[in-house]
């Protein structure tokens, strides 16, 4: 299947570009794009490696794009003058993708000027999917006004309730890539741990505050795939979430009986098949 990569606006980095999959006939008139973000924990993945999901959309009849962002990596050389590569630097490069995708510029590769965007996201793409929607400050009004629908597949809403059950992540993950306390230093320091606990929270979807999700898109809604066999990310993390969702009068679908483990769901037809409805249903 062809692909055609595009790279951001902005710092040139490879990681800063997308990958477009078009369906073999046109798509044009129903205007919606999907934009798939992978997961990986905020240090590990590449959009090459998700080739798999924008073919079998496009090949379900919708235009995908397959957002890249850089990674947190594992240490900061010394003395090094760049920032590091900490949340929400990653967000920032997949609004980079969702604008992209809104622009003028897009319907030259697209073949049509997108009219519906269906953001969805796997782990931590879920994380960053769900707060690009919630939050104004991350996407042009042009863009939020376009994005529809957001899919989370194994997402990760709450960072402080993730810890709680995985505290192994702390020191594998989160503290170097939200710039936090890691285990030990929070053990031994009160005033650290309740930094962290803060910064989490505040960097979490579930979290957002009501007030900043009055600038949603009109007729947003949000759909939330979760499976019991995940080990990587409790099923709590979607039923609170969604269950938050609905207490603040937000559209949510819950799917919480698909087949596979946390990454093995991706690969999974009925999986493919439910976002590609998805995209479809919308006018």
């Amino acid at each position: 299947m062809p692909v055609t990569t595009v790279a951001y606006d902005g710092e040139a980095h490879p990681d800063r570009a997308l990958d477009v999959y078009l369906p073999a006939a046109a798509a044009g008139g129903s205007g919606v794009v999907a934009v798939f973000v992978h997961g990986g924990a905020w240090v590990a993945g590449h959009r090459s490696g998700y080739a798999f999901m924008g073919e079998a959309l496009a090949a379900l009849g919708v235009p995908t794009v397959v957002a890249g962002y850089r990674l947190t990596p594992k240490t900061v050389a010394e003395g090094s003058a760049a920032p590091p590569m900490q949340h929400p630097m990653h967000l920032r490069d997949v609004a980079a993708a969702v604008e992209w995708a809104a622009s003028d510029a897009a319907a030259g590769v697209l073949g049509f000027a997108a009219r519906s965007l269906v953001l969805v996201g796997h782990s931590a793409g879920a994380h960053m999917v769900s707060l690009l929607a919630l939050q104004a400050q991350w996407l042009s009004p042009r863009a939020r006004g376009l994005v529809a629908r957001v899919v989370g597949l194994e997402g990760i809403y709450s960072l402080p309730a993730l810890i709680a059950v995985f505290p192994g992540y702390v020191d594998w993950f989160i503290a170097r890539t939200f710039g936090v306390a890691d285990s030990a230093t929070a053990a031994a320091d009160p005033d650290a741990a309740a930094a962290r606990h803060a910064v989490l929270r505040d960097a979490s979807p579930q979290h957002v505050a009501l007030e900043q999700r009055e600038q949603l898109a009109p007729g947003i809604a949000f759909v939330v795939v979760h499976t019991a066999a995940d080990e990587l990310v409790d099923m709590a993390q979607a039923t609170q979430f969604a269950a938050r969702l609905c207490a603040d009068g937000l559209p949510v679908t819950e799917w919480y009986d698909a087949e596979g483990g946390h990454d093995e769901i991706l690969k999974s037809p009925a999986v493919q098949a439910h976002i590609a409805s998805v995209c479809r249903a919308l006018p």
